[in-house]
């Protein structure tokens, strides 16, 4: 006696042939999905690396160094006056001693580096406070590059507002701290 039914007979090849189909289809779109996503991830790697190569990890380097340089250049200025603030000083058409000179003519230098990063790779920024952030630091290292060179001489009421953004520098810590951790969440990802 066949145990199974004469319908079920003809129609089980039709029906295993369109499960395997529907199961291979199903697991060739996974697997197509899976690969996008990946390929997705690898390419959000490769964005993060370069906002942090072109533009986050030389900013850095040389703000860290204009903070070494500036801690070394004010502490004279700074013991006189807590508040020191070299452009102010300088608006106020007050010069420095030769090696105080020498250290603001670097720290100068370093603001004319910054200031082309900013300009020329600021759309590697994403985050619109940061910009924001990295504007008034630009606006800062033309106008004391121009009372320097005295062709902006001017009180210091007027322009003291665009002091350097003392915690430019935490922000941009910040920054190369949440893009180096999505770019270890997407590591672990792919």
């Amino acid at each position: 006696m066949n145990s199974i039914p004469a319908f079920l007979k003809e129609w089980l090849p039709l029906i295993l042939t369109t499960a395997i189909a529907i199961f291979s289809i199903a697991f060739s779109y996974k697997a197509q999905i899976k690969g996008i996503r990946k390929e997705s991830r690898i390419k959000e790697i490769e964005a993060l690396k370069k906002q942090l190569n072109n533009f986050y990890y030389p900013f850095l380097l040389l703000s860290r160094q204009n903070t070494n340089i500036y801690n070394i250049f004010a502490l004279k200025q700074k013991e006189e006056d807590s508040n020191f603030r070299t452009l102010t000083y300088l608006l106020q058409g007050k010069t420095f001693d030769p090696p105080d000179t020498l250290f603001l003519e670097q720290i100068l230098r370093n603001d004319a580096k910054l200031d082309c990063l900013i300009l020329g790779e600021a759309s590697l920024v994403t985050n619109d406070d940061v910009r924001k952030k990295l504007s008034d630091a630009s606006t800062h290292y033309t106008l004391i590059k121009m009372v320097h060179e005295k062709t902006l001489i001017s009180d210091s009421a007027e322009y003291s507002r665009y002091i350097h953004p003392n915690d430019l520098l935490s922000i941009i810590e910040n920054e190369v701290t949440q893009i180096e951790e999505r770019i270890k969440v997407l590591r672990e990802k792919i």
